[in-house]
């Protein structure tokens, strides 16, 4: 297949790879502020696992579309 939408493809990857950086960098830890709030530890726990959750998702989503395109994603690339 040859591929046709280079722009297309440099802004899922680039979007992909940002999703990717902040899933590394959100590790869950029993504070978070909200603003000026701070949240309390049991919501924090629970926030930290959906954030997470979503970020996984956002990320196969975007396969999925890279895939559409004709770009895969091997598991050894995303590590």
């Amino acid at each position: 297949m040859k591929l046709e939408n280079f722009e297309k493809v440099g802004s899922l990857i680039k979007r992909r790879n940002y999703l990717e950086s902040l899933k590394a960098l959100s590790v869950p830890s029993s504070r978070m502020r909200i603003a000026h709030l701070d949240v309390a530890p049991d919501v924090a726990e629970r926030l930290w696992a959906e954030m997470r959750g979503t970020f996984d998702v956002q990320i196969k989503i975007i396969d999925c579309e890279l895939v559409g395109l004709g770009v895969s994603i091997t598991e050894q690339e995303a590590a």
